[in-house]
C-alpha cells in the first residue's frame, strides 16, 4: 500500500522536512497575501484582515477535509492496512496448517 514519493525530501508532506516546510509556506502565504491586498488593491486593513483570516481557515478546512475523503475513498487508512496485513497474516497461516495436516 505505501508507495515511495517522487516529491524532493522537503516537499514530501510525509517527511518531517517536509512538514516542516509546509508549515512555514502555511504560515507565510495569509501575510503575503494581506499585503498585496492592502498595498497591491488598496483595501482596508480590517476588512483585508478578516476576509483573509476567514477565507484561508475555510479553505485549509475544506483541503484537510478533503484528504481525508481520499483516504477513505482509496482505503488507505491505517485500520484498513492493518486489517489486510493481519487478514494476509491469517489466511497464510489457515493455508499453512491445512498444507501440514494433508501430510
Amino acid at each position: 500500500m505505501l508507495t515511495k514519493s517522487n516529491l524532493p525530501v522537503f516537499l514530501d508532506p510525509g517527511t518531517k522536512g517536509g512538514v516542516v516546510i509546509l508549515s512555514i509556506l502555511l504560515f507565510i502565504v495569509p501575510f503575503i497575501i494581506y499585503n498585496v491586498v492592502t498595498q497591491g488593491f488598496g483595501a482596508s486593513e480590517e476588512d483585508a484582515g478578516r476576509f483573509i483570516g476567514v477565507g484561508f481557515t475555510v479553505i485549509t478546512c475544506l483541503l484537510w477535509v478533503s484528504t481525508y475523503i481520499f483516504r477513505v475513498a482509496t482505503k488507505d487508512m491505517t485500520y484498513v492496512s492493518r486489517f489486510y496485513a493481519q487478514l494476509k497474516i491469517n489466511v497464510f497461516a489457515k493455508v499453512f496448517v491445512d498444507f501440514i495436516q494433508v501430510f
